[in-house]
């Protein structure tokens, strides 16, 4: 019995290791991810990150960014509270944390954009 949940330990993906779902979100990256093993819920507030990654490699070298949000399901509004940026080798080129005053809390919900998020951190059960 022992060996057997030893095995099933094993086998189960640590909840700080990301696993990119991909959702079908229009605009300005040609795919956008969410870490489902990041999602977290509170009441009504959901903490996840989101991944974009560009159809090709910035001037600078950006190719994607990760930003990590709290988002209140029923206000409908939401705000990004950290930055992370990345070169197409995986590399990462920036990082900071955003202030309240720096990323104020708005309304989400009414980009197109929006929708396939929102649905799945708000209305998606966590898998």
């Amino acid at each position: 019995m022992g060996a057997l949940l030893a095995l099933l330990l094993a086998v189960q993906p640590a909840a700080d290791v990301p696993r990119w779902e991909a959702i079908d979100a229009p605009g300005e990256f040609v795919q956008t991810f969410i870490d489902a093993n990041g999602i977290a819920r509170q009441g009504d507030v959901v903490r996840f990150r989101a991944r974009g990654v560009f159809e090709r490699t910035m001037a600078n070298g950006l190719r994607s960014i990760v930003a990590s949000w709290e988002v209140d399901c029923a206000a409908r509004t939401g705000r990004m509270t950290r930055t992370e940026t990345y070169a197409e080798d995986g590399q990462r080129l920036s990082a900071r944390d955003l202030t309240p005053e720096e990323e104020p809390v708005q309304s989400i919900g009414d980009r197109e954009e929006d929708g396939a998020m929102l649905h799945r951190i708000c209305e998606t059960p966590a898998r």
